[in-house]
Parts: C-alpha cells; sequence; structure tokens
C-alpha cells in the first residue's frame, strides 16, 4: 500500500500550495495534460487492494512509486494509459471502469474538490468541475470530454470519448460516468436524483451492474451517452462550506 494514499480533505491541504485559480489556468491551458500525481497514488492503492502486483505495474512504465510522493512528480497521459492497460488486463471481470469511478473519493481532486463543495449551488460546483474537468488529467477535457445542458427540466450530462482511446473507450466512458455519481453524492450529501441513462455503445457483459449503480432506465447502442437527472436539484444550496469562507483561503 502507499502512503498518504487517502488524502483528507481539509484547509490544510492548501497551505503549501500556489494559489487555486494559477493552478486550474496552468494545467487547462497546457497541450499536453499530464496525470496528477496524487489520482495515480489513489489508482495504484486501489488497484493493490484488488490483490494486483502493483511494483511490477508501475516499473512496467517507468512510474517510480516513491517519487509519485514528490508533489511535483509527473505522470505522462500516456504512462496513465500503460497503467490502465495493465489493470485491465490483470482485472479479474469486466467493469473496472465502474469500480474505479466509484471508489475515486472527492478528495482526490484536491483544489478543484474544495472549490465544487464551497459552492453555493449544485448549479455552480456542477459549471466549476465541467470548466476544470482536465484538473484531474485524467482523460477529461482531452480524450474524454464531459458537457451540460438542461432538457425539458433534465439536467443532462453528456460524454464524448474519442476512437483514440481504443481498448480503454468503454473503461474511461464508466469510470466518468461512476464518478458523477460518486462526486454529486460528496458535494450534494444525496445521491444525484437520475432518471435515466443513454449509452452510445453495446450492452457491455456487466450491463446488470447499471441498474445496481444508477437505478433508473438504462438503453444501449444509443446516438450518445447523456446521464439525465431532475433539474431541480440544480439550485439546491451546498450547506457542507460556507462559500465565503473558501472564498477568502
Amino acid at each position: 500500500m502507499l502512503q498518504n494514499s487517502h488524502l483528507a480533505l481539509s484547509a490544510n491541504n492548501f497551505d503549501n500550495s500556489p494559489p487555486l485559480i494559477f493552478i486550474l489556468g496552468r494545467k487547462r491551458g497546457s497541450k499536453h495534460i499530464n496525470t496528477d500525481p496524487r489520482y495515480i497514488i489513489w489508482l495504484l492503492d486501489f488497484l493493490s487492494s484488488l490483490g494486483m502486483d502493483i511494483n511490477t505495474i508501475a516499473a512496467n512504465h517507468g512510474v517510480n512509486l516513491n517519487a509519485l510522493q514528490d508533489p511535483n512528480a509527473v505522470v505522462s497521459a500516456e504512462q496513465h494509459r500503460g497503467l490502465l492497460s495493465d489493470a485491465r488486463q490483470c482485472y479479474q471481470g469486466t467493469d473496472l471502469g465502474l469500480a474505479l469511478g466509484l471508489h475515486r473519493s472527492i478528495a482526490t481532486l484536491d483544489q478543484l474538490a474544495y472549490l465544487m463543495i464551497s459552492s453555493a449551488t449544485f448549479r455552480e460546483a456542477s459549471s466549476v468541475g465541467l470548466k476544470y474537468q482536465n484538473y484531474s488529467g485524467r482523460f477529461s477535457g482531452h480524450l474524454v470530454v464531459t458537457s451540460f445542458s438542461e432538457i425539458q427540466a433534465q439536467g443532462c450530462y453528456q460524454i464524448d470519448a474519442k476512437t483514440e482511446l481504443g481498448e480503454l473507450r468503454l473503461l474511461a466512458i464508466e469510470d466518468i460516468l461512476a464518478n458523477i455519481v460518486t462526486t454529486c453524492r460528496w458535494v450534494l450529501g444525496q445521491a444525484l436524483p437520475v432518471t435515466k441513462l443513454r449509452c452510445n455503445y453495446p450492452a457491455p457483459a456487466h450491463a446488470a451492474r447499471y441498474q445496481t449503480i444508477f437505478q433508473c432506465p438504462v438503453e444501449f447502442d444509443a446516438p450518445v451517452t447523456q446521464l439525465f437527472f431532475n433539474a431541480a436539484i440544480l439550485d439546491q444550496p451546498i450547506t457542507s462550506v460556507q462559500p465565503a469562507k473558501c472564498r477568502a483561503v
């Protein structure tokens, strides 16, 4: 198990960090997006909990486990994809993407997480999360882009994944879908009221898990991938953190 893999989400996490907007702007403006080492620490720790040999997986792609503890460590997109490809081959099942999305804590988003939970409403938190979605460096904002719209009193997250992802495309989409559910629960303090899920790929072998996770009608082989929910929750206040205090940090 990696040390410091479970990040505590508190104001202390940000005392020695560069200003939030500077970090987000720098990441967002980068042509080549690296993967946040804190996410890689969590990823390898999670894979280890599944019984995988993370030392071998990391070494196969030139990832130094000790070096990941350095906040300035760099993990390239290619290394990230290599880690996931190996994990996919070692995993006993077909639903690794869902498992990753469900178990990833919002704390691994670090300062972006703090900015989201300091928002006044869920609408504001969602807007912030989408604006800086490539902050985590986990496909989002480049090979996988999530957008939002409102359609007839329904909120809709649409996920567009590029074909360049190859064998990782389904894993990446499922990771994002499941993590939307998990992150929204962290932000709202309750489940996102999902009403419908459309997926632009055939039903996978683990399709039964979708009903358990999303608890709504699911349509496969749809033209696009869209997660719908009751839009009434968008203007619900977020009370976990006082916005005024967070904006003063």
